[in-house]
């Protein structure tokens, strides 16, 4: 079985149309290697394609109008398929190595502070870029959740290390309701009031509640800035009640980073009201 000479875009893997080799087997491998290609993953079966799709394909290599594509049943003939189709292209399979590299690179990329689902998307095109066959999409999400969580929690365990007990204190208090109403923690997350006298006063007492609170001798240093800005969104997410619910290291860790950031947004904001009045 010989291969012919590609032509165009979508003339990835043609095989020969030899009388003895059916239309069929062409047009299967042909929308597998596409999707290779394009997804880096083999399709569960040609006939979720519309036929559009399939025809067009076909149009490419001249083979006849279809509205079904018979595909071989036995594992078999359709593993060596799919081997014959990874050769040409060059394509690899997700392998040991592959999953330590992957690893690598997603641990470092929840370094710098990028969501998980952020990772899962990009882990896609990195696996694309090298020619590796993704795994399942549920594989590969369970795999960088995973490793996420191993190095958020190595990092909130460093964080919580370095806070003093009087700076425990005050971040657990963020939580408490005020007056039997909200908590501190809660009006830090609320939209800027409008430029008035009133809001202006409002910022100010929010501003000297966390000029209360020491943070200086907390070193934000010892982790990145996109790091911050992450559990910064992170915390705004949540409110008080489901943070009680998390260890105290994630708890506090979202915290600090809460009010390091809240307390750069209540200056810029005091600045713009009193240069705007």
């Amino acid at each position: 079985m010989r291969k012919s000479p590609e032509i165009g875009l979508y003339r990835i893997l043609i095989w020969s149309k030899s009388p003895n080799l059916e239309n069929r087997i062409n047009c299967m491998r042909l929308c597998n290697a596409c999707s290779i290609r394009l997804h880096g993953c083999f399709l569960g079966s040609v006939q979720e394609l519309s036929p559009h799709i399939i025809n067009y394909l076909n149009s490419q290599i001249g083979l006849p109008v279809t509205m079904y594509v018979n595909e071989p049943t036995r594992r078999a003939t359709r593993s060596q398929y799919h081997r014959q189709i990874l050769t040409h292209l060059g394509f690899q399979k997700y392998d040991e190595k592959a999953h330590l590299e992957l690893e690598d690179w997603a641990r470092k990329k929840a370094e710098e502070g990028l969501f998980p689902h952020d990772i899962l998307l990009l882990a896609e095109e990195f696996l694309l870029k090298k020619k590796i066959v993704l795994p399942s999409r549920i594989t590969l999400e369970r795999q960088i959740n995973s490793w996420c969580a191993e190095v958020h929690s190595k990092l909130f365990e460093s964080i919580y290390n370095q806070l003093s007990s009087q700076l425990k204190k005050d971040l657990e208090d963020l939580l408490v309701s005020e007056d039997n109403r909200i908590s501190f923690f809660s009006r830090l997350k609320e939209s800027a009031p409008s430029a008035r006298i009133s809001s202006l006063k409002i910022y100010l007492d929010r501003y000297k509640k966390l000029k209360d609170i020491i943070l200086e001798q907390f070193d934000s240093t010892s982790f990145s800035d996109s790091f911050t800005d992450y559990l910064f969104r992170l915390a705004k997410y949540y409110n008080a009640t489901e943070l009680r619910r998390f260890k105290k290291q994630k708890r506090l860790s979202l915290l600090i980073c809460l009010l390091l950031e809240a307390r750069k947004e209540l200056l810029d904001n005091l600045a713009k009201r009193l240069l705007a009045r």
